[in-house]
């Protein structure tokens, strides 16, 4: 136990595999940062599947904690970004970061919307060691086809009308450091073409110009999309794709973290309190319950606005079951279209694009029942037999429709 001490005190990132008769008596102790404890009879197969495990969790520096607090790096402008959670998904996501945010490799983010897609690109950037570069965050679906190319790439003087000055693009701005393209399954064909040959061949060319300008920049792209179902149907193409894949993370949404919603909700406290000015508040036991039950289909972004909102409403120094209620409430009335005529049209509008990974009907049909239920949970406070009541459902229906909507 000394040696293993010493050797966890000189070389943190080295694993520590203890194996023999003392295994079970150091399992009993402190553990001594022992990676893995292995007793005989001698399986020489699976002590080299541990040796492996630990080669691959192996990291240049102290482990990863559980969650990630603002901290900042003297050598960069970037702050390394809060990252709440005790979750056996997030502590599994922050090994992931720790893991390879030290290998110079492009990443593919997978997730919903809402779940801290740029909050762990930062975190792979801050950890890398690109860390002194620059990270530029570019938002794909808010730049139109038009200017893409320009913003991408950088344009000349007198390239086009209205070029009145030389423009630097993202991929220069980022040189040395990592660009990061956000819900990249947005981009249209034409525009995944003109970024797929920049990955490739590492050079760029600026709008109105023919040099060639050697780039080094590492590309973390994010997603919401079924980029599979995508090439299916030819809205996003197969060698972008597998350019870009050669690691993916996968972020669980928030539904699969209820563990995680207390430590969230405190930390959110404390944010808002402090840039509000607000006095002492908090959220009693119900009401942190109520938030666990919720399917938050917008993720910790849409937890983040109840939280304020709660803190808004509330009527003493504590956030009560009644408050957490009513502001879900009024959310879920005001977060409806103006009309159902409009809700329609955007559907079909996102359809024409390209953009539902189904149609418009199946769409429109889980969209209703995925609100249907939500809204019968919270009302209902998780009775099953209430919601089957009113649904006019039988309960073996009703858990069924759950998990199928992925709310149980």
């Amino acid at each position: 136990m000394t040696l293993i001490r010493q050797l966890r005190t000189a070389r943190p990132e080295f694993p520590v595999i203890a194996f023999g008769v003392e295994a079970g008596a150091i399992i009993q102790g402190d553990g001594g940062g022992v990676s893995y404890c292995l007793s005989g009879p001698c399986d020489f197969a699976e002590m080299a599947r541990k040796i492996i495990q630990s080669i691959l969790n192996a990291r240049p520096r102290a482990p990863v904690p559980s969650h990630f607090t603002a901290t900042h790096n003297p050598h960069s402008s970037l702050d390394c970004p809060v990252m709440i959670g005790q979750s056996d998904g997030m502590r599994e996501l922050f090994l992931e970061i720790g893991r390879i945010a030290r290998f110079d490799l492009d990443v593919l983010l997978l997730g919903e919307t809402g779940t801290g897609k740029e909050l762990v690109a930062k975190a792979l950037h801050y950890h890398s060691q690109r860390s002194q570069g620059r990270f530029i965050a570019v938002n794909c679906p808010g730049i139109p086809d038009t200017l893409f190319i320009s913003e991408l790439f950088g344009a000349e003087r007198g390239a086009f009308t209205g070029a009145d000055r030389l423009k630097i693009g993202w991929f220069e701005r980022a040189n040395g450091g990592t660009l990061f393209l956000d819900e990249i399954g947005d981009l249209s064909l034409a525009c995944q073409a003109t970024l797929l040959r920049a990955l490739q061949e590492k050079t760029i060319s600026r709008v109105g110009s023919r040099e060639l300008i050697s780039v080094d920049v590492r590309v973390i792209a994010a997603t919401n999309r079924n980029l599979p179902a995508a090439i299916q149907n030819g809205t996003f193409r197969r060698d972008l794709y597998h350019r870009l894949e050669r690691y993916f993370i996968r972020i669980p949404p928030l539904r699969q973290r209820d563990k995680d919603i207390h430590l969230l909700v405190k930390y959110f406290l404390d944010v808002h309190r402090r840039a509000y000015g607000l006095g002492h508040c908090g959220f009693d036991l119900e009401a942190i319950e109520v938030l666990r039950r919720q399917p938050w289909p917008g993720n910790v972004r849409e937890l983040e606005n109840v939280v304020l909102q709660a803190l808004m409403s509330a009527r003493g120094a504590t956030v009560t079951r009644a408050t957490i209620i009513h502001v879900l409430t009024r959310k879920d009335m005001g977060s409806s279209p103006g009309t159902m005529s409009d809700y329609i049209a955007d559907v079909l509008s996102r359809a024409r694009r390209g953009s539902l990974e189904v149609g418009a009907l199946a769409h429109l049909s889980r969209e209703l029942e995925r609100e249907l239920f939500s809204q019968a949970i919270r009302l209902a406070q998780g009775n099953q037999s209430e919601m089957a009541r009113w649904l006019g459902v039988s309960r073996n229906t009703l858990r069924e429709r759950l998990r199928g909507l992925q709310l149980a």
